[in-house]
Protein backbone atom coordinates (compact mmCIF):
# COMPACT_ATOMS: atom_id res chain seq x y z
CA UNK A 1 0.00 0.00 0.00
CA UNK A 2 2.83 2.36 0.88
CA UNK A 3 4.65 1.52 -2.35
CA UNK A 4 1.50 2.31 -4.34
CA UNK A 5 1.10 5.60 -2.48
CA UNK A 6 4.73 6.51 -3.08
CA UNK A 7 4.47 5.58 -6.77
CA UNK A 8 1.50 7.92 -7.10
CA UNK A 9 3.48 10.58 -5.22
CA UNK A 10 6.39 10.10 -7.62
CA UNK A 11 4.15 10.53 -10.65
CA UNK A 12 2.53 13.63 -9.18
CA UNK A 13 5.95 15.01 -8.37
CA UNK A 14 7.04 14.53 -11.97
CA UNK A 15 4.19 16.58 -13.32
CA UNK A 16 4.59 19.25 -10.67
CA UNK A 17 8.34 19.27 -11.21
CA UNK A 18 7.90 19.95 -14.91
CA UNK A 19 7.28 23.57 -14.00
CA UNK A 20 9.03 26.29 -15.90
CA UNK A 21 12.78 26.11 -15.89
CA UNK A 22 13.39 29.75 -16.51
CA UNK A 23 15.32 31.44 -13.77
CA UNK A 24 15.96 34.93 -12.64
CA UNK A 25 19.32 36.58 -13.21
CA UNK A 26 20.33 35.91 -9.61
CA UNK A 27 19.92 32.15 -10.27
CA UNK A 28 22.74 32.32 -12.77
CA UNK A 29 26.16 31.60 -11.40
CA UNK A 30 29.54 31.70 -13.03
CA UNK A 31 28.97 29.84 -16.25
CA UNK A 32 32.29 30.60 -17.85
CA UNK A 33 34.34 27.48 -18.31
CA UNK A 34 37.04 26.70 -20.82
CA UNK A 35 36.42 24.03 -23.42
CA UNK A 36 39.22 21.96 -24.84
CA UNK A 37 39.76 21.51 -28.54
CA UNK A 38 38.38 17.96 -28.38
CA UNK A 39 35.03 19.09 -26.94
CA UNK A 40 32.06 20.40 -28.83
CA UNK A 41 31.48 24.12 -28.45
CA UNK A 42 29.78 25.03 -25.20
CA UNK A 43 26.12 25.92 -25.72
CA UNK A 44 24.78 29.26 -24.57
CA UNK A 45 23.18 28.94 -21.15
CA UNK A 46 19.99 30.80 -21.99
CA UNK A 47 19.53 28.94 -25.29
CA UNK A 48 19.92 25.58 -23.57
CA UNK A 49 17.54 26.63 -20.77
CA UNK A 50 14.99 27.72 -23.40
CA UNK A 51 15.29 24.36 -25.18
CA UNK A 52 14.72 22.55 -21.89
CA UNK A 53 11.72 24.77 -21.14
CA UNK A 54 10.24 23.99 -24.56
CA UNK A 55 10.73 20.26 -24.05
CA UNK A 56 9.15 20.46 -20.58
CA UNK A 57 6.18 22.28 -22.08
CA UNK A 58 5.83 19.64 -24.77
CA UNK A 59 5.88 16.92 -22.12
CA UNK A 60 3.17 18.71 -20.10
CA UNK A 61 0.93 18.72 -23.18
CA UNK A 62 0.69 14.95 -23.07
CA UNK A 63 -2.95 13.98 -22.65
CA UNK A 64 -2.53 10.40 -21.47
CA UNK A 65 -0.20 10.91 -18.48
CA UNK A 66 2.64 9.34 -20.47
CA UNK A 67 5.66 11.01 -21.94
CA UNK A 68 6.72 10.19 -25.46
CA UNK A 69 9.95 8.21 -24.91
CA UNK A 70 11.87 10.12 -27.60
CA UNK A 71 10.79 13.44 -26.13
CA UNK A 72 11.67 12.23 -22.64
CA UNK A 73 15.13 11.08 -23.73
CA UNK A 74 15.79 14.45 -25.38
CA UNK A 75 14.64 16.29 -22.24
CA UNK A 76 16.89 14.13 -20.06
CA UNK A 77 19.84 14.62 -22.38
CA UNK A 78 19.42 18.39 -22.43
CA UNK A 79 19.11 18.54 -18.61
CA UNK A 80 22.26 16.45 -18.19
CA UNK A 81 24.07 18.63 -20.72
CA UNK A 82 23.04 21.76 -18.83
CA UNK A 83 24.35 20.32 -15.55
CA UNK A 84 27.58 19.26 -17.25
CA UNK A 85 28.28 22.63 -18.87
CA UNK A 86 26.95 24.81 -16.05
CA UNK A 87 27.63 22.90 -12.82
CA UNK A 88 27.68 26.07 -10.70
CA UNK A 89 24.32 27.26 -11.99
CA UNK A 90 21.59 26.94 -9.35
CA UNK A 91 19.30 25.45 -11.99
CA UNK A 92 21.52 22.40 -12.53
CA UNK A 93 20.46 20.33 -9.48
CA UNK A 94 16.77 20.94 -10.16
CA UNK A 95 17.21 19.86 -13.77
CA UNK A 96 18.96 16.66 -12.68
CA UNK A 97 16.00 15.85 -10.43
CA UNK A 98 13.53 16.51 -13.26
CA UNK A 99 15.62 14.43 -15.64
CA UNK A 100 15.61 11.53 -13.18
CA UNK A 101 11.85 11.77 -12.75
CA UNK A 102 11.36 11.85 -16.51
CA UNK A 103 13.60 8.78 -16.85
CA UNK A 104 11.46 6.90 -14.35
CA UNK A 105 8.34 7.88 -16.28
CA UNK A 106 9.74 6.54 -19.56
CA UNK A 107 11.07 3.46 -17.73
CA UNK A 108 14.76 4.19 -18.24
CA UNK A 109 15.59 3.25 -14.67
CA UNK A 110 19.41 3.11 -14.89
CA UNK A 111 19.33 6.59 -16.42
CA UNK A 112 17.06 7.77 -13.59
CA UNK A 113 19.49 6.38 -11.02
CA UNK A 114 22.35 8.15 -12.81
CA UNK A 115 20.53 11.49 -12.60
CA UNK A 116 19.49 11.07 -8.97
CA UNK A 117 23.00 9.98 -8.02
CA UNK A 118 24.55 12.95 -9.84
CA UNK A 119 22.33 15.38 -7.96
CA UNK A 120 22.90 13.99 -4.50
CA UNK A 121 26.63 13.44 -4.92
CA UNK A 122 27.52 16.66 -6.78
CA UNK A 123 25.14 18.83 -4.76
CA UNK A 124 24.92 17.13 -1.34
CA UNK A 125 23.75 20.28 0.45
CA UNK A 126 21.11 21.24 -2.11
CA UNK A 127 17.51 21.25 -0.88
CA UNK A 128 16.64 18.49 -3.40
CA UNK A 129 19.53 16.18 -2.50
CA UNK A 130 17.41 14.23 -0.01
CA UNK A 131 14.67 13.80 -2.61
CA UNK A 132 17.21 12.52 -5.11
CA UNK A 133 18.59 9.99 -2.65
CA UNK A 134 15.10 8.84 -1.72
CA UNK A 135 14.09 8.50 -5.38
CA UNK A 136 17.29 6.60 -6.11
CA UNK A 137 16.46 4.08 -3.36
CA UNK A 138 12.80 3.96 -4.35
CA UNK A 139 13.68 3.29 -8.00
CA UNK A 140 15.93 0.40 -6.99
CA UNK A 141 13.14 -0.89 -4.74
CA UNK A 142 9.99 -0.61 -6.82
CA UNK A 143 11.21 -0.54 -10.40
CA UNK A 144 14.38 -2.60 -10.49
CA UNK A 145 13.54 -4.92 -7.59
CA UNK A 146 17.15 -4.60 -6.48
CA UNK A 147 16.36 -4.77 -2.78
CA UNK A 148 19.98 -4.88 -1.64
CA UNK A 149 20.78 -1.58 -3.38
CA UNK A 150 17.46 -0.08 -2.29
CA UNK A 151 18.15 -0.92 1.34
CA UNK A 152 21.66 0.54 1.07
CA UNK A 153 20.32 3.87 -0.20
CA UNK A 154 17.35 3.93 2.19
CA UNK A 155 19.78 3.45 5.08
CA UNK A 156 22.03 6.18 3.69
CA UNK A 157 18.96 8.44 3.57
CA UNK A 158 18.17 7.64 7.22
CA UNK A 159 21.74 8.43 8.23
CA UNK A 160 22.10 11.64 6.21
CA UNK A 161 18.61 13.08 6.61
CA UNK A 162 17.17 12.01 9.99
CA UNK A 163 15.02 15.15 10.20
CA UNK A 164 13.60 14.95 6.66
CA UNK A 165 9.79 14.89 6.40
CA UNK A 166 10.04 11.58 4.49
CA UNK A 167 11.98 9.82 7.28
CA UNK A 168 8.98 7.88 8.67
CA UNK A 169 8.08 6.60 5.21
CA UNK A 170 11.68 5.56 4.60
CA UNK A 171 11.79 3.70 7.92
CA UNK A 172 8.64 1.77 6.94
CA UNK A 173 10.07 1.01 3.51
CA UNK A 174 13.30 -0.34 5.01
CA UNK A 175 11.34 -2.52 7.43
CA UNK A 176 9.24 -3.94 4.61
CA UNK A 177 11.81 -4.17 1.86
CA UNK A 178 11.52 -7.32 -0.23
CA UNK A 179 8.36 -8.41 1.59
CA UNK A 180 5.33 -9.43 -0.42
CA UNK A 181 2.14 -7.39 0.03
CA UNK A 182 0.67 -10.34 1.92
CA UNK A 183 3.60 -10.39 4.35
CA UNK A 184 3.22 -6.64 4.94
CA UNK A 185 -0.51 -6.97 5.61
CA UNK A 186 0.10 -9.88 7.95
CA UNK A 187 2.69 -7.83 9.83
CA UNK A 188 0.20 -5.00 10.31
CA UNK A 189 -2.46 -7.45 11.47
CA UNK A 190 -0.10 -8.87 14.08
CA UNK A 191 0.54 -5.43 15.59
Amino acid sequence: MIKIRLTILLLCTLFIACETTTSSPEDKSDTSAQTTSSEAPKPQRDNLAATIEQLAGDMRKSTNLRIDPALGKEFISQCQQFAQYFPQDTLSPRLLLKAGQAAVTIRKYPLAIECFDALQTKYPTHEKASSALFLQAFTYDTNLKDFKSAEKYYREFIERYPEDPMINDVLVLVDNISKTPEEIVKGFQNQ
